[in-house]
């Protein structure tokens, strides 16, 4: 196997795909009083002084907990034809192309929930390794299900998803520092480029 492994938030698409979910979801009203409440929370996040999976959990509580996984995979499907699909980086697309048609195996490794990763995925041809969302009877809590998707814990969900399977040869594309350990485990590493 050939495996191209690809970030997600500012490297096959511009900007960040939880804030959009999270602002498509709730609109203008709902989004921004979110942002105002929880800024000492933010503040505390940017100024490393709390924990990124605190931080990200108290969020989806606010704007997405207790809400129904069927209302969430709708809204997935609806935010993906309308706001995902224009926030791909041609550049990423026609590298993603690319591997596709050299038959190489490409998935989609992202800190992002499944929740609005899943449609983008699929529709791309992407297998997918996301953060989980913790559900409990057909709802989302709010909550991550086991660790954060970000940094050391992309290779180990790579390692896991790969099992017992032979590589040949990898490539892993990512734009930050919580895709640094990916893009050192791959053979061929592109830091915010596609070239």
């Amino acid at each position: 196997m050939i495996l191209a492994a690809f970030d997600f938030d500012h490297t096959l698409i511009t900007g960040d795909s939880m804030r959009a979910f999270l602002h498509y979801t709730s609109g203008d009203y709902k989004f921004w009083k979110g942002v105002v409440l929880h800024g000492p929370l933010l503040s505390a996040f940017y100024l490393k002084l709390t924990d990124r999976k605190r931080t990200k959990e108290t969020l989806l509580t606010y704007y997405l907990g207790g809400q129904s996984m069927d209302t969430l995979q709708a809204e997935n499907l609806r935010f993906t034809d309308e706001v995902l699909t224009g926030m791909i980086r041609p550049a990423a697309i026609r590298k993603l192309e690319w591997h596709q048609a050299q038959n190489h195996t490409c998935i989609l490794v992202t800190a992002s929930l499944s929740i609005w990763t899943q449609a983008i995925a699929d529709k791309l041809g992407l297998a997918l390794i996301a953060t989980k969302p913790e559900i409990e009877g057909g709802i989302f809590t709010g909550n991550i299900e086991g660790a954060n998707n970000y940094g050391p814990e992309k290779v180990v969900r790579i390692r896991k998803w790969l099992s017992d399977q032979k590589l040949e040869a990898s490539y892993a594309y990512g734009d930050s520092r919580g895709d640094r350990e990916m893009l050192a485990w791959a053979d061929q590493a592109f830091y915010r480029r596609f070239d």
